[in-house]
Protein backbone atom coordinates (compact mmCIF):
# COMPACT_ATOMS: atom_id res chain seq x y z
CA UNK A 1 0.00 0.00 0.00
CA UNK A 2 1.86 3.77 -0.96
CA UNK A 3 2.17 6.12 1.71
CA UNK A 4 -0.68 7.90 2.51
CA UNK A 5 0.89 11.44 1.81
CA UNK A 6 1.61 10.60 -2.32
CA UNK A 7 -2.09 9.41 -2.73
CA UNK A 8 -4.14 12.61 -4.33
CA UNK A 9 -6.88 12.23 -6.58
CA UNK A 10 -7.00 14.43 -10.00
CA UNK A 11 -10.08 15.55 -11.80
CA UNK A 12 -10.33 16.91 -15.49
CA UNK A 13 -13.36 18.57 -16.09
CA UNK A 14 -14.78 18.78 -19.46
CA UNK A 15 -17.54 19.70 -21.56
CA UNK A 16 -18.92 16.44 -22.46
CA UNK A 17 -17.01 15.08 -19.80
CA UNK A 18 -16.18 14.49 -16.01
CA UNK A 19 -12.78 12.10 -15.61
CA UNK A 20 -11.22 11.39 -12.36
CA UNK A 21 -8.24 9.10 -10.74
CA UNK A 22 -6.13 8.49 -7.83
CA UNK A 23 -2.76 9.02 -8.64
CA UNK A 24 0.43 8.06 -6.98
CA UNK A 25 1.96 11.55 -6.91
CA UNK A 26 5.58 10.39 -6.52
CA UNK A 27 5.51 8.43 -10.53
CA UNK A 28 2.58 10.33 -11.57
CA UNK A 29 0.78 6.37 -11.83
CA UNK A 30 -3.44 6.38 -12.31
CA UNK A 31 -4.26 3.76 -9.98
CA UNK A 32 -7.99 3.49 -10.82
CA UNK A 33 -10.16 5.83 -12.77
CA UNK A 34 -13.49 6.74 -13.32
CA UNK A 35 -16.32 9.70 -15.57
CA UNK A 36 -19.10 10.35 -16.11
CA UNK A 37 -20.99 12.61 -18.41
CA UNK A 38 -21.14 16.36 -17.96
CA UNK A 39 -24.69 16.90 -18.20
CA UNK A 40 -25.47 19.93 -20.45
CA UNK A 41 -26.56 23.32 -19.24
CA UNK A 42 -25.44 21.95 -15.65
CA UNK A 43 -25.42 24.69 -13.08
CA UNK A 44 -21.98 25.69 -11.24
CA UNK A 45 -23.24 23.72 -8.34
CA UNK A 46 -24.43 20.78 -9.70
CA UNK A 47 -21.54 20.36 -11.50
CA UNK A 48 -19.33 20.65 -7.98
CA UNK A 49 -22.12 18.04 -6.57
CA UNK A 50 -21.26 16.08 -9.51
CA UNK A 51 -17.49 16.19 -9.06
CA UNK A 52 -17.30 15.74 -5.17
CA UNK A 53 -19.77 12.55 -5.72
CA UNK A 54 -17.22 11.38 -8.74
CA UNK A 55 -13.96 11.49 -5.80
CA UNK A 56 -16.42 9.60 -3.75
CA UNK A 57 -17.59 7.04 -6.07
CA UNK A 58 -13.57 6.86 -6.71
CA UNK A 59 -12.26 5.69 -3.56
CA UNK A 60 -15.38 3.46 -3.26
CA UNK A 61 -14.57 1.59 -6.36
CA UNK A 62 -11.03 1.28 -5.54
CA UNK A 63 -11.34 -1.36 -3.29
CA UNK A 64 -7.91 -0.74 -1.26
CA UNK A 65 -8.29 3.36 -0.97
CA UNK A 66 -10.00 5.09 2.27
CA UNK A 67 -10.94 8.62 1.64
CA UNK A 68 -8.45 9.34 4.75
CA UNK A 69 -5.50 7.68 2.42
CA UNK A 70 -6.37 10.69 0.09
CA UNK A 71 -4.03 13.88 0.80
CA UNK A 72 -5.53 16.48 -1.94
CA UNK A 73 -7.60 17.05 -4.53
CA UNK A 74 -6.91 18.63 -7.85
CA UNK A 75 -9.16 19.97 -10.73
CA UNK A 76 -8.44 21.04 -14.07
CA UNK A 77 -11.09 23.36 -15.37
CA UNK A 78 -11.57 24.45 -19.12
CA UNK A 79 -11.11 28.24 -18.72
CA UNK A 80 -9.59 31.12 -16.91
CA UNK A 81 -8.64 30.44 -13.24
CA UNK A 82 -7.42 32.01 -10.44
CA UNK A 83 -5.64 29.06 -8.58
CA UNK A 84 -4.81 31.17 -5.28
CA UNK A 85 -7.93 31.89 -4.52
CA UNK A 86 -9.32 28.66 -6.06
CA UNK A 87 -11.76 30.42 -8.60
CA UNK A 88 -12.67 29.91 -11.84
CA UNK A 89 -13.30 33.30 -13.42
CA UNK A 90 -14.66 32.22 -16.83
CA UNK A 91 -15.62 28.78 -18.45
CA UNK A 92 -17.28 29.92 -21.98
CA UNK A 93 -18.33 26.26 -22.87
CA UNK A 94 -20.26 25.75 -19.45
CA UNK A 95 -21.37 28.36 -19.04
CA UNK A 96 -20.14 29.70 -15.84
CA UNK A 97 -18.13 32.17 -14.25
CA UNK A 98 -16.57 33.26 -10.85
CA UNK A 99 -17.41 30.06 -8.88
CA UNK A 100 -15.37 29.68 -5.83
CA UNK A 101 -14.57 26.00 -6.72
CA UNK A 102 -11.93 25.24 -4.03
CA UNK A 103 -13.83 26.44 -1.43
CA UNK A 104 -17.27 24.62 -1.92
CA UNK A 105 -15.68 21.59 -2.94
CA UNK A 106 -13.30 21.32 -0.05
CA UNK A 107 -16.24 21.72 2.32
CA UNK A 108 -17.97 18.64 0.68
CA UNK A 109 -14.65 16.52 0.61
CA UNK A 110 -13.05 17.55 3.85
CA UNK A 111 -9.55 18.06 1.74
CA UNK A 112 -7.74 20.82 0.30
CA UNK A 113 -8.72 21.25 -3.32
CA UNK A 114 -6.91 22.98 -5.80
CA UNK A 115 -7.42 24.47 -9.16
CA UNK A 116 -5.70 25.28 -12.66
CA UNK A 117 -6.59 25.67 -16.25
CA UNK A 118 -7.30 22.42 -17.92
CA UNK A 119 -4.08 22.92 -20.24
CA UNK A 120 -1.66 24.16 -17.87
CA UNK A 121 -2.58 20.61 -15.94
CA UNK A 122 -1.82 18.96 -18.69
CA UNK A 123 1.88 20.75 -19.62
CA UNK A 124 2.45 20.19 -15.90
CA UNK A 125 1.94 16.39 -16.09
CA UNK A 126 4.27 16.14 -19.20
CA UNK A 127 6.93 18.01 -17.49
CA UNK A 128 6.82 16.22 -14.09
CA UNK A 129 6.47 12.81 -16.21
CA UNK A 130 6.04 12.47 -19.58
CA UNK A 131 8.49 13.83 -22.47
CA UNK A 132 9.07 16.90 -21.33
CA UNK A 133 10.72 15.15 -18.32
CA UNK A 134 14.32 17.14 -17.52
CA UNK A 135 13.00 20.38 -19.42
CA UNK A 136 13.16 23.46 -17.76
CA UNK A 137 11.53 25.36 -20.24
CA UNK A 138 8.41 23.87 -22.15
CA UNK A 139 5.32 24.79 -23.77
CA UNK A 140 2.51 21.44 -24.34
CA UNK A 141 -0.72 22.15 -27.13
CA UNK A 142 -3.75 20.29 -26.91
CA UNK A 143 -5.02 20.36 -30.82
CA UNK A 144 -8.66 19.49 -30.41
CA UNK A 145 -12.17 21.31 -31.25
CA UNK A 146 -9.81 25.04 -30.16
CA UNK A 147 -5.68 25.13 -29.29
CA UNK A 148 -4.90 24.35 -25.68
CA UNK A 149 -2.04 25.86 -24.21
CA UNK A 150 0.13 25.24 -21.30
CA UNK A 151 3.56 27.08 -20.75
CA UNK A 152 5.92 26.14 -18.22
CA UNK A 153 8.93 28.34 -17.45
CA UNK A 154 11.47 27.61 -14.83
CA UNK A 155 9.58 24.34 -13.92
CA UNK A 156 6.31 26.45 -13.13
CA UNK A 157 3.15 27.05 -15.09
CA UNK A 158 3.25 30.25 -16.74
CA UNK A 159 -0.27 31.89 -16.38
CA UNK A 160 0.10 35.26 -16.84
CA UNK A 161 -0.10 38.45 -14.47
CA UNK A 162 -4.36 37.82 -14.18
CA UNK A 163 -4.23 33.77 -14.78
CA UNK A 164 -5.12 34.21 -18.44
CA UNK A 165 -1.76 33.27 -19.90
CA UNK A 166 -1.05 30.62 -22.75
CA UNK A 167 -3.72 30.88 -24.69
CA UNK A 168 -2.02 30.42 -27.94
CA UNK A 169 -4.53 29.51 -30.04
CA UNK A 170 -4.98 32.58 -30.30
CA UNK A 171 -2.50 34.62 -32.01
CA UNK A 172 -3.21 36.05 -35.33
CA UNK A 173 -1.53 33.93 -37.93
CA UNK A 174 -3.31 35.21 -41.03
CA UNK A 175 -4.65 38.67 -40.96
CA UNK A 176 -8.12 38.96 -41.97
CA UNK A 177 -8.51 35.66 -41.96
CA UNK A 178 -11.38 32.87 -40.87
CA UNK A 179 -13.39 34.43 -37.81
CA UNK A 180 -12.76 33.25 -34.68
CA UNK A 181 -14.63 31.86 -31.41
CA UNK A 182 -13.12 34.65 -29.56
CA UNK A 183 -14.28 37.05 -31.97
CA UNK A 184 -10.70 37.94 -33.86
CA UNK A 185 -10.57 36.74 -37.31
CA UNK A 186 -7.42 34.68 -38.01
CA UNK A 187 -6.48 32.53 -34.67
CA UNK A 188 -4.15 29.91 -35.07
CA UNK A 189 -7.03 27.67 -34.28
CA UNK A 190 -9.27 28.50 -36.54
CA UNK A 191 -6.30 27.12 -39.26
CA UNK A 192 -4.92 24.50 -36.52
CA UNK A 193 -7.41 22.55 -34.48
CA UNK A 194 -9.20 19.32 -35.05
CA UNK A 195 -12.21 21.50 -36.57
CA UNK A 196 -10.34 23.99 -39.00
CA UNK A 197 -8.89 20.25 -40.44
CA UNK A 198 -12.36 19.03 -40.34
CA UNK A 199 -13.67 22.55 -42.23
CA UNK A 200 -10.95 22.18 -44.70
CA UNK A 201 -11.63 18.67 -45.70
CA UNK A 202 -15.19 19.49 -46.35
CA UNK A 203 -16.64 17.45 -43.52
CA UNK A 204 -14.43 15.04 -43.22
CA UNK A 205 -13.23 13.77 -39.51
CA UNK A 206 -9.23 14.41 -39.29
CA UNK A 207 -8.86 10.58 -38.92
CA UNK A 208 -10.41 9.51 -42.35
CA UNK A 209 -8.72 12.64 -43.51
CA UNK A 210 -5.13 11.48 -42.51
CA UNK A 211 -5.99 7.70 -43.25
CA UNK A 212 -6.97 8.85 -46.99
CA UNK A 213 -3.96 11.24 -47.39
CA UNK A 214 -1.67 8.18 -46.07
CA UNK A 215 -3.67 5.57 -48.42
CA UNK A 216 -2.75 8.27 -51.73
CA UNK A 217 -5.96 10.47 -51.73
CA UNK A 218 -4.12 13.34 -53.76
CA UNK A 219 -7.02 15.83 -52.74
CA UNK A 220 -6.65 15.01 -49.20
CA UNK A 221 -3.27 14.40 -48.48
CA UNK A 222 -2.77 18.44 -50.09
CA UNK A 223 -5.05 19.46 -47.15
CA UNK A 224 -3.09 17.70 -44.84
CA UNK A 225 -0.02 19.54 -46.48
CA UNK A 226 -1.89 22.77 -46.16
CA UNK A 227 -2.88 22.13 -42.23
CA UNK A 228 0.47 21.05 -41.82
CA UNK A 229 1.74 24.46 -43.26
CA UNK A 230 -0.80 26.12 -40.45
CA UNK A 231 0.45 24.42 -37.92
CA UNK A 232 3.85 24.83 -38.09
CA UNK A 233 3.48 28.78 -38.35
CA UNK A 234 2.25 28.51 -35.07
CA UNK A 235 4.35 26.44 -33.76
CA UNK A 236 7.72 28.11 -34.94
CA UNK A 237 6.06 31.51 -33.84
CA UNK A 238 6.44 29.72 -29.99
CA UNK A 239 9.31 28.43 -30.58
CA UNK A 240 10.92 32.15 -31.70
CA UNK A 241 9.44 33.77 -28.82
CA UNK A 242 9.27 31.47 -25.85
CA UNK A 243 12.05 29.52 -27.19
CA UNK A 244 11.27 26.07 -24.73
CA UNK A 245 13.45 23.99 -24.79
CA UNK A 246 10.28 21.15 -25.97
CA UNK A 247 6.75 21.76 -27.59
CA UNK A 248 4.48 19.00 -26.96
CA UNK A 249 1.59 18.58 -29.54
CA UNK A 250 -1.31 16.34 -27.38
CA UNK A 251 -4.61 15.65 -28.71
CA UNK A 252 -6.67 13.59 -31.12
CA UNK A 253 -4.53 14.52 -34.38
CA UNK A 254 -1.33 13.62 -32.25
CA UNK A 255 -2.24 10.09 -32.52
CA UNK A 256 -1.48 9.91 -36.25
CA UNK A 257 1.95 9.39 -34.83
CA UNK A 258 5.50 9.66 -36.85
CA UNK A 259 3.09 10.14 -40.58
CA UNK A 260 1.97 13.69 -38.53
CA UNK A 261 5.42 14.34 -36.48
CA UNK A 262 7.40 13.54 -39.83
CA UNK A 263 5.65 15.96 -41.88
CA UNK A 264 5.80 18.69 -39.08
CA UNK A 265 9.56 18.05 -38.97
CA UNK A 266 9.70 18.43 -42.58
CA UNK A 267 7.93 21.54 -42.83
CA UNK A 268 9.41 23.38 -39.89
CA UNK A 269 12.80 22.44 -40.49
CA UNK A 270 15.48 25.88 -41.43
CA UNK A 271 12.55 28.06 -39.77
CA UNK A 272 13.65 28.90 -36.87
CA UNK A 273 15.17 32.34 -35.53
CA UNK A 274 18.02 30.00 -33.92
CA UNK A 275 18.01 27.07 -36.02
CA UNK A 276 21.65 25.95 -34.90
CA UNK A 277 19.43 24.70 -31.25
CA UNK A 278 16.24 24.75 -32.47
CA UNK A 279 13.26 23.52 -30.20
CA UNK A 280 12.28 19.66 -30.04
CA UNK A 281 8.86 19.08 -31.40
CA UNK A 282 7.78 15.18 -29.93
CA UNK A 283 4.46 13.87 -29.53
CA UNK A 284 2.43 13.85 -26.20
CA UNK A 285 3.81 10.84 -23.69
CA UNK A 286 0.56 10.84 -21.48
CA UNK A 287 -2.09 10.82 -23.48
CA UNK A 288 -6.11 11.73 -22.41
CA UNK A 289 -4.34 10.70 -19.19
CA UNK A 290 -2.71 14.07 -18.82
CA UNK A 291 -5.05 16.52 -17.54
CA UNK A 292 -5.49 14.07 -14.47
CA UNK A 293 -2.04 13.84 -13.70
CA UNK A 294 -1.74 17.11 -13.67
CA UNK A 295 -4.57 18.13 -11.64
CA UNK A 296 -3.32 15.53 -9.01
CA UNK A 297 0.20 17.20 -8.45
CA UNK A 298 -1.71 20.77 -7.81
CA UNK A 299 -0.55 22.49 -4.94
CA UNK A 300 -1.06 25.48 -2.81
CA UNK A 301 -0.20 28.88 -4.96
CA UNK A 302 1.86 30.99 -2.99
Amino acid sequence: MPSINTLRIGIDLGGSKIAAGIVRATDGKILHKISTQTIKDSTAEQIILSMAQLCKDLVRISGNVCQGDIASVGIGLPGSVNPKTGTLLKAPNLGIENVDISHQMSMLLNKDVYVENDANCAALAEHRFGVAVGTKNSVTITLGTGIGGGIIIDNKIFAGSLFGGGEIGHHVIKARGEKCSCKRHGCWESYASATALRRMAGGKSPKEVFAKARAGDKALKAVVDEYIEYLCEGLVNIANILQPEIIVIGGGISGEGSYFLDKIHNSINGRFFDNQNPTKIVIAGLGNDAGIIGAALLERRR
